[in-house]
């Protein structure tokens, strides 16, 4: 149970740091990188060259900061144990990602395009228990005579894409898909993740029953004798991973309308990366029983009391190691848009989708509106449903100065305003080289 809560500490908190739920590309459908979302987009020029473009976010379904802590009268925050149980819900979701598109190329001839992608990706999504929650919160003093579900599930992905796409162009109707090749770098999740606490009136006499397995590759080595947790190297190192392949897909479809007005359908990262070198597996599948330990609140911990709270949790909780390869799913994306050029200078997009993380749907909807300030100059404005909350205010701008196509965007300005009370953010930044125009296209994407 140590293992456990360290691993899910350094999760939890680490990957705040890489960033998801991606929403505002998919709504300027002016760039040739919205491809990303919809597999079937036709580029309107001969030659797209995709530069890096990078992509970083969160979601949490929980309490945001301001929920955690209350401030008093000289300014110092306080962790609110009370105020933040009442936000959670039974069970909680904390996704982040990275994205790192560093490479694309399309070619474009009559109706058809080819196209080549690579890049490196970081996923991470945590599920953990309201229970679990009101455990770190308030301890184990207030949940005396009751059973607590406190296990967190956790899923965490470091691997390289190489894509190879192709585009078809019928009539009205445009058809997309995409192969890609998996190259898996570090990984780390639960099979299982059950783990019931009961807190006897006795002395807070504990029993625990477990029912645990987590996987990893490359990611942590635990000595199950000593129970020492060694972390392995974190630095991003150019090329291909090499402790596990795999083969994702994308597809997409759309559908021009008239002049002015078309839309798509789209899944993509329907795949899996089978994890063969650097693995270890930990299980934990126990009834156990000890007496005497009280599991002070967040609030309270100080490092050694922590530090002793676990190792007595530690001496009935054991872990067994055993080595062997394991699977890993990516998670698929849904996604229905459509496109209005208005005027010639003014383009409404919007879109629906939908994933599922670890067993959890989150779905999530837009409405954006495009203007053209000029031939070098685009801004653009959106208004997201995400994360249960419709305050999400997305903003995103294009520089074109062809070949160069230059852009950036947030899916939600207010997390940089208010990041007090942030529960989503994603913010991308990235250049296009396009070239070799193709006139006689009648689609109504713009430049790109």
């Amino acid at each position: 149970m140590k293992t456990i809560y360290q691993i899910f500490l350094i999760l939890f908190l680490g990957s705040q740091l890489h960033a998801q739920q991606e929403i505002q590309v998919p709504l300027m459908s002016h760039l040739a990188s919205s491809s990303k979302a919809n597999p079937a987009r036709m580029p309107k020029y001969k030659w797209n060259m995709q530069m890096p473009s990078l992509g970083f976010g969160f979601l949490h379904t929980g309490p945001s900061f301001k929920d955690l802590y209350t401030r008093d009268v000289s300014g110092m925050y306080h962790l609110d144990g009370q105020q933040a149980i009442d936000e959670f819900d039974k069970s909680n979701i904390f996704t982040g990602s990275f994205s790192g598109d560093i490479f694309g190329l399309d070619y474009t001839w009559d109706n058809n395009s080819v196209n080549v992608r690579y890049g490196s990706y970081v996923d991470a999504a945590i599920k953990y228990t309201a229970d679990g929650a009101r455990l770190l919160l308030k301890g184990n003093g207030n949940a005396v005579g009751e059973t607590l579900t406190v296990g967190p599930a956790f899923n965490f992905n470091v691997y390289d894409k190489l894509g190879i796409g192709y585009v078809r162009e019928i009539e009205k109707l445009t058809l997309g898909g995409r192969v890609n090749f998996l190259f898996g770098r570090k990984a780390l999740s639960t099979e299982e993740q059950t783990a019931k606490l009961t807190t006897g009136s006795d002395y807070y006499k504990l029993n625990l029953e477990t029912s645990y397995v987590v996987h990893s590759s490359d990611f942590v080595d635990v000595d199950t004798n000593t129970n020492k947790v060694n972390f392995a190297d974190m630095t991003f190192k150019p090329g291909f991973g090499g402790n596990g392949s795999g083969v994702g897909f994308d597809f997409g479809v759309g559908y021009q309308f008239d002049d002015a007005i078309s839309g798509y359908l789209s899944i993509t990262d329907l795949g899996s990366i089978t994890w063969k070198n650097n693995t270890s597996t930990y299980s934990s599948h126990k009834r156990a029983s000890y007496g005497g330990v009280k599991i002070e609140s967040l609030a309270k911990l100080d490092t050694a009391s922590l530090s002793g709270m676990l190792d007595s949790i530690q001496k009935f909780v054991d872990f067994d190691k055993s080595v062997g390869e394991f699977k890993t799913r990516l998670t698929p994306n849904i996604m229905m848009g459509g496109t209005w050029k208005f005027t010639d200078n003014i383009t409404f997009d919007g879109v629906l989708g939908a994933k599922k993380v670890l067993g959890r749907f989150l779905p999530m909807a837009g409405v954006g509106v495009q203007f053209e300030l000029n031939e070098w100059a685009k801004v653009g404005t959106s208004f997201s449903y995400q994360n249960k909350r419709v305050n999400h205010v997305g903003l995103n701008t294009t520089l074109e100065f062809l070949p160069l196509q230059m852009f950036m965007g947030t899916d939600n300005i207010l997390t940089f305003l208010m990041p007090k009370s942030a529960n989503t953010m994603h913010f991308r930044f990235g250049v296009n080289v396009m070239f070799g125009k193709y006139t006689k296209r009648k689609t109504i994407y713009g430049l790109g």
